[in-house]
């Protein structure tokens, strides 16, 4: 773990240990950990450093600096300092610098600003515990750093005062009095500290120190500000000398009297009883109902009763989970440069994040409106829904089954419905009782007629209840809700009808005034005239935006009214309004210009595609994928967007990679390529082969698809080296285990730009050069070694590159080669590596995948305890990890069961499998080996299975299960020949594991190796061979089954 410090001497901390600076690095530090992230040109530092008057050598001393400060950061492992535009950039990854720690601390505060004193206290406090002194408390004389500890020392002032009024809300006065001394000392001059330090002494029963401190402080800022106090700490003083009550230790929260909601009390106390029950994981809650029926009264009030952060969806009008991760001050979605691997999980990552905020603030997740999100925050939703462990979550929908399906499928496994059906008698007149109090208890057959008329209907009741608070008579209610809107609608005249009409048209929350009074025609006065009467007819709303639609039933009323055409000669002239502002919402324009019909087509696809852009570097990467195959479609019929539409499709592509979903990715593919070959364009094609591909190597008919593309890109690659690794990288794992006439000639040349790509400029394009390398190792049947060796590099520069995705998949990587490879110690120290950045970074497939290699591990050591946590952390992620990920593992774990246990169980082994997991031929070598339910094994079988392994990484075991299975082989010409074939090959791995995808340890690569011996009567290489296997075997726990005589 790293650690930069400026609160206090500066300093940089690996894994608790320092990094020995000298002086002069330390102010080079200190100056580029005011600018974290950030190029800072030589020309700054200079000036800077020697405060405007450098000598002449500056240059070559700035030089000399960087070069010490690198060297003593490699001393530890670490490479942050990195030369950029004309200068030096100081990387530093969020959660490493302590006062960008404090920050976070301050914003998760300041999102639970309506939380009970008692949550922002403890998050104040933790901020506030992160300073240990002066900041930069051993820099002074530059001025860049001087403004730094100014702006950091009013930062803790603020978190002072903040924490001691928390503190004094929560009845911690003991404590703000305790520190009292102390930070008056450190803030002689601030009102707001010493009027809460004063109050904690005045309710500690120490009126004499509460008046001192106020008077002393009255009398600094005369003696030495020439101020006076202001009115505040004056009224404090008087009201101290008059034991003015107001100032007693306010009543504990639970005191408060709970607020009544009228006639639904009954299912407000429901909501409670679950939302307070302490069930273990926290309940989620769901109240249903039909648009009008009350949900959003009822988990308003909700809000208003409990600690919670809400988020209100609604149609037609954009909400996202943002405003949840903004309450509780966590980061929001990762932009999708970065790559694939952490984005497959970004919702299960946002969740995770959202989850763990909650339960650290002790609120509740209140939802209205679910049905209404967009894609990417349904899915958040629904992992947080799995995620949630001490924070109840409630959703208020009109019905669970009206929910998407996924989410309706979380809801239906979890949740508890409260169906919000007709008020009762009794019900309907609490809410008479609140609207008309008086006639409730003077005319009991007006309110008689009410409650008989509205059905029960709150929306009806109160409607009809208008009037007659009005002094009005009472008038026939609607047969419905909608029909009430309709009715006031109807009732309009035509210019505040077409007022409402281009309101309801816009996708907007509020009104935009400016945008309804020019396509309307009415000048300002005019249009606050009528808004004025539509607030008094019942149809909007002075929201805290702006005027607003009432109910989303209204904006539905209006919309019912309009004919197609005006709708679209209103989204025509709204677009080109907005247009005319120069700077229009992408997003906004983008759906007006879809909805004005043909003539716009091609300006609503490229400004639906730059929508989608735009949702893709947000993270919504679902919401991209349609839109960017939506504006595909407008495109259709502009021969001028043919290109365009093709980008866009592949876009969709790379969006849905992002997603996770790789099925439907792949499947955009080949429609792509067939454009790419009518247009003669190698890049288009080569970009559709590297999505046939995907993240990872395809199997099955997605292989065969993906080969033969990559394939045929690579006959006329692109242009630009970057380009060309990346089509290559694709071509290697797609063609893994091929054979093809022109394969050899296709990896020879991947080879070669591989190799030549290792010392280009680009990091990202030698990253890909690395892993393409890797993966041809196995074709070339390179030992551990060189595998371990490229793996170790693609981790290093994983880690410059600061990426957290690429380090992870880099460290998963080595973590596997060093199991392979027989090195226990490696392997150990890989996966702590790998299990800690996993953790650290919330991405739940990487969890998964260090928890299962880490049962592996436990299973290798004989470590109980630790396999049952890593079974436990495997289990926790597993919801967001793939199918085909989670089979293959379980097979591999159950094999290796098979294997250490009961042989006898073999023909089971299978039976839960997919096809495509089964047909596997290192699987199916594999269950010949232990006699499973396979056909029985001959040479020529185990051959051709095993020459099917080429080039994947299943080759070492494929060759293990080969020699196992030929036991059960009659000795003959060709089988001698073949164990002699598999002997030669498994030599170099002599001291390796058996394994496949790292699930589970079969046996050792030594046991196979004795074994082949045997077979060919070779008694010393046996021996020899035997010797190394029981080494490995004093450490650790592997089955022998395999190599056990028959």
């Amino acid at each position: 773990m790293v650690r930069f410090r400026v609160l206090g001497p500066v300093d940089v901390f690996v894994d608790g240990a320092p990094v020995r600076l000298r002086p002069q690095e330390r102010r080079l530090l200190a100056l580029l950990l005011c600018r974290p992230n950030r190029p800072v040109p030589t020309e700054d530092l200079v000036d800077e450093l020697w405060n405007g008057s450098p000598p002449a050598t500056a240059r070559t001393a700035i030089r000399v600096h960087v070069e010490r400060t690198r060297a003593a950061m490699r001393g530890h492992g670490l490479s942050r300092l990195t030369s950029s535009e004309g200068g030096y950039r100081l990387v530093v990854e969020p959660g490493e610098l302590d006062v960008e720690i404090v920050e976070t601390a301050l914003r998760r505060a300041g999102g639970a600003s309506r939380l009970p004193a008692t949550v922002r206290a403890p998050m104040l406090a933790e901020a506030l515990g992160l300073w240990v002194g002066r900041p930069f408390a051993d820099v002074d004389g530059i001025p860049a750093v001087d403004a730094e500890r100014e702006r950091i020392a009013a930062r803790k002032e603020e978190i002072v005062a903040d924490l001691a009024q928390a503190q004094l809300v929560a009845g911690l006065h003991d404590l703000v009095r305790a520190h009292g001394p102390s930070w008056v000392h450190e803030f002689p001059f601030s009102e707001p500290v010493a009027c809460a330090v004063a109050l904690a002494r005045y309710r500690c029963a120490d009126q004499p120190g509460a008046l001192s401190l106020l008077r002393d402080l009255r009398q600094r800022l005369v003696d030495e500000l020439g101020l006076d106090g202001t009115p505040a700490v004056g009224a404090l003083e008087r009201a101290i000398l008059n034991h003015d009550p107001a100032l007693a230790t306010p009543d504990p929260p639970t005191q408060t009297p709970v607020p009544v909601l009228a006639g639904r009390q009954d299912q407000v106390d429901a909501v409670l009883s679950l939302v307070h029950g302490g069930a273990v994981p926290a309940p989620v809650v769901v109240v249903s109902g039909p648009r009008g029926i009350g949900k959003t009264e009822l988990v308003r009030h909700l809000h208003a009763l409990v600690p919670s952060v809400m988020l209100a969806a609604r149609h037609r009008t954009p909400a996202t989970v943002s405003t949840l991760e903004e309450a509780l001050g966590v980061d929001g979605p990762a932009a999708a440069g970065a790559g694939v691997v952490g984005a497959l999980s970004a919702a299960a990552q946002r969740a995770t994040r959202l989850a763990e905020a909650a339960a650290r603030a002790g609120v509740t997740v209140i939802v209205d409106g679910p049905e209404w999100l967009g894609p990417d925050d349904t899915a958040v939703l629904e992992h947080l829904l799995a995620a949630r462990v001490r924070s109840p979550v409630v959703l208020a929908c009109s019905s669970p089954s009206r929910l998407p399906a996924g989410l309706a499928e979380e809801v239906a496994r979890s949740a508890t419905v409260i169906a919000l059906a007709e008020l009762t008698e009794d019900g309907s007149r609490d809410v008479l009782s609140v609207v008309l109090p008086r006639q409730l208890a003077e005319d009991a057959d007006l309110v008689d007629q009410l409650v008989e008329r509205s059905g029960g209907h709150p929306f009806l009741l109160v409607a009809g209840a208008r009037p007659v608070a009005a002094g009005n008579h009472p008038q026939t209610p609607p047969a419905s809700v909608t029909a009430h809107f309709v009715a006031l609608v109807d009732a309009l005249s035509d210019r505040q009808r077409r007022l409402l009409e281009v309101a309801a048209l816009d996708p907007v929350a509020a009104f935009d005034l400016p945008l309804v009074a020019e396509l309307v025609g009415l000048g300002r006065a005019d249009l606050d005239d009528e808004l004025g009467e539509l607030v008094a007819a019942g149809l909007v709303v002075d929201s805290s935006l702006g005027p607003a639609f009432r109910h989303d039933l209204v904006r539905d009323a209006v919309l019912g009214t309009l004919e197609e055409k005006d709708r679209q000669d209103l989204h025509d002239r709204a677009a080109t309004a907005l247009l005319r502002r120069g700077t229009p919402e992408t997003a906004r324009l983008a759906r007006h210009l879809r909805d004005a019909g043909g003539a716009r087509r091609s300006e609503a696809a490229v400004f639906t595609a730059s929508e989608a852009g735009e949702a893709l570097l947000l993270g919504g990467h679902l919401r991209a994928a349609e839109l960017f195959e939506r504006a595909a479609v407008l495109g259709e019929g502009d021969i001028g967007l043919a290109r365009d539409r093709v980008v866009w499709r592949l876009e969709a592509g790379r969006a849905r990679t992002l997603a996770g979903d790789l099925e439907a990715a792949q499947a955009l593919a080949t429609p792509i390529a067939h454009v790419a070959r009518a247009l003669a364009d190698p890049m288009l094609l080569s970009r559709a082969a590297i999505l046939a591909t995907g993240p990872w190597r395809p199997f099955g008919a997605e292989q065969d698809r993906a080969a033969r593309l990559t394939l045929e890109a690579a006959e006329t690659p692109p242009a630009q080296l970057g380009d060309r690794v990346a089509l290559l990288e694709s071509l290697v794992r797609a063609t893994m285990g091929r054979v093809d006439a022109r394969l050899d000639a296709a990896l020879a040349e991947a080879a070669s730009q591989f190799v030549t790509a290792l010392d280009g400029p680009v990091s990202e394009t030698r990253m890909l050069a690395l892993r393409g390398l890797h993966s041809l190792t196995w074709r070339a049947d390179t030992g551990p070694v060189e595998r371990l060796r490229l793996s170790g590099q693609m981790v290093d520069l994983a880690r410059r590159l600061h990426e957290p995705e690429l380090t992870l998949t880099a460290l998963w990587t080595h973590t596997k080669d060093a199991l392979d490879s027989g090195d226990l110690a490696l392997f150990a120290q890989a996966l702590a590596e790998y299990r800690r950045d996993a953790v650290a970074s919330g991405f739940a497939l990487h969890q998964w995948w260090s928890a299962t290699i880490g049962a592996t591990e436990a299973t290798l050591f004989r470590d109980d305890a630790a396999l049952r946590a890593a079974d436990a952390a495997a289990e926790r992620s597993a919801a967001y990890v793939d199918q085909s990920l989670l089979v293959m593992t379980a097979v591999e774990r159950a094999f290796a069961t098979v294997l250490a246990t009961d042989l006898a169980s073999a023909p089971q082994l299978l039976e839960h499998a997919a096809p495509d997991v089964a047909q596997q031929p290192v699987v199916q070598l594999g269950l010949m080996a232990i006699d499973g339910p396979v056909a029985p094994a001959s040479a020529g079988r185990v051959e051709y299975l095993w020459q099917s392994t080429a080039g994947t990484p299943h080759r070492i075991a494929g060759a293990c299960f080969a020699l196992s299975a030929l036991r059960r082989v009659a000795r003959d010409a060709d089988r001698d020949r073949l164990v002699a074939e598999l002997r030669s090959f498994c030599g170099p791995y002599s001291g390796a594991l058996v394994t496949v995808n790292g699930g589970a340890v079969f046996g050792l690569v030594d046991d196979l190796l004795a074994l082949s011996c045997a077979m060919m009567g070779d008694v010393t290489g046996e021996q020899r061979h035997a010797r190394s296997a029981a080494r490995v075997r004093r450490t650790a726990q592997v089955p022998t089954a395999l190599s056990e005589r028959i």
